[in-house]
């Protein structure tokens, strides 16, 4: 397999593909965490704080926070 190169020989990457748009259902479901956790840790401080609390603070189950944020 050949490296493309740049005018000046120099290797380029290859461009990644941003894969599909985020689903409407995703997308609601990350702005629902994130004001779960900001609440939260506004109320309780971080330390305190469990994903465990966050997805039940948010309706969602904690496969879904982990599916939007790892």
């Amino acid at each position: 397999m050949s490296v493309a190169e740049d005018r000046d020989g120099l290797p380029v990457l290859p461009v990644s593909d941003p894969g599909p748009p985020e689903r409407g259902d995703a997308a609601r479901h990350r702005a629902l965490l994130l004001d779960a956790a900001r609440r939260l840790v506004d109320e309780h401080g971080a330390e305190a704080v469990t994903t465990d609390d966050i997805a039940a603070a948010a309706g969602v189950g904690k496969g879904t926070l982990f599916r939007r944020f790892g």
